[in-house]
């Protein structure tokens, strides 16, 4: 929120079009347990009451006796989460992210892969048995074409995407039919080139 506030006051000093207000609703929480207890993160899936027809996903973290819980993901759902696994209690079930699953994939190897993929498109032999999504496709589809790159920095020569994983851990969580939903949060270096 504070860097949304910054750039806000940046792009808006008069504050003409101020950033609106919004309430988190209709909130679904997918709290898991780890044998000291209630694990150091969850995941809620939401809307807000400005878009209540679309469904958004964040993962909550705290580093434990009493500190707060801060949101250390969030992202814009192109379609609900799967119907995930619950303990006999109703509590969320963690996946270790390197243990291999169906297909045969750790979490945190698909989540290096999709990272892979983002910088460099099929190409790559990670991407080979990815399912992307279309958010997915439409970065990699302008790294190909660069229509907005282009638009966006007049007189570019050529562009670069770099794709990483940031420095948070891979977090998994099982599904009601035996497979895995990862969370990961990568991170985008995007290299512009302007003719001499």
């Amino acid at each position: 929120d504070n860097a949304v506030y910054r750039i806000g006051r940046k792009l808006d000093p008069d504050n003409q079009d101020p950033i609106q207000p919004y309430q988190w609703v209709d909130p679904e929480f997918h709290i898991p347990v780890v044998p000291e207890g209630t694990a150091p993160w969850f995941v809620a899936e939401t809307s807000t009451d400005s878009s209540p027809d679309e469904r958004d996903v964040l993962l909550f973290t705290s580093e434990g006796d009493g500190a707060p819980w801060k949101i250390a993901l969030y992202a814009r759902l192109d379609e609900p989460l799967p119907e995930l696994a619950t303990d006999a209690d109703g509590n969320a079930v963690i996946v270790d992210p390197t243990e291999a699953g169906s297909p045969p994939s750790a979490a945190a190897d698909v989540a290096a892969a999709h990272a892979a993929y983002l910088s460099s498109g099929d190409d790559v032999p990670e991407a080979a048995g990815l399912d992307t999504h279309d958010r997915s496709q439409e970065i990699v589809d302008d790294k190909y074409d660069g229509t907005d790159l282009r638009r966006e920095f007049s007189g570019v020569d050529s562009f670069e995407r770099k794709v990483t994983l940031a420095d948070h851990p891979v977090r998994a969580l099982r599904t009601a039919g035996g497979g895995v939903v990862a969370f990961y949060v990568t991170r985008q270096r995007l290299s512009v080139r302007a003719p001499d």
